[in-house]
């Protein structure tokens, strides 16, 4: 994570948060339904005769079925892809949200741990509640109020609670300083 963001020099990792591998199971799964259903397609009409069996021999339909597998694949690698790189770090100072747009574009945010206010979390569906996964979304104080929003968490609730944590100890850390600060000045 070191080369995406570079941690403060009193900074720690408390927490390194990925999505749920049934977001993986689920995009895959589809994918893998797409990569299928033309050969499936393809022989049925071959088994009904709407195409003769000879063409599924031919240059044509071996090139298109090649290329058609080649993008699956590829979009099969795309899914993979933005499934391990899209993470979120709580450390002792921040939270950063990583997220993989597609390929070749990354988002990388990072909030403050002294500007949250509230988290909340939505479990929506019934896998997500057999499973234990949902959004956390984290709201922040100030003059722009905003939302840092992660999907398909594993344990939200345990999430939340270490979030909120870590905000405790900031921001009483936050309050020691400032009383010493106060104390010395007296």
């Amino acid at each position: 994570m070191s080369e995406i963001f570079t941690m403060q020099k009193d900074e720690h990792e408390v927490l390194k948060i990925r999505k749920h591998w049934f977001i993986l199971l689920r995009e895959g799964l589809s994918t893998l339904i797409l990569t299928v259903l033309p050969f499936f397609a393809a022989s049925t009409a071959a088994g009904l005769e709407f195409v003769p069996l000879s063409f599924f021999s031919s240059a044509p339909w071996i090139f298109l079925s090649s290329l058609w597998l080649l993008l699956c694949v590829m979009l099969l690698s795309t899914v993979w892809t933005n499934f391990i790189l899209d993470i979120w770090l709580v450390s002792s100072h921040r939270i950063v949200r990583v997220e993989q747009i597609k390929l070749f574009n990354r988002e990388v945010e990072s909030l403050q741990l002294e500007r949250v206010q509230d988290v909340i979390i939505e479990t929506r569906g019934i896998f997500a509640t057999l499973l234990n996964f949902g959004t956390i979304k984290v709201e922040t104080a100030g003059a722009e109020r905003s939302r840092f929003i992660f999907g398909g968490i594993s344990n939200p609730e345990k999430v939340k609670t270490m979030i909120l944590a870590q905000v405790q100890s900031r921001v009483d850390r936050g309050d020691t300083r400032r009383s010493a600060v106060l104390a010395h000045a007296l």
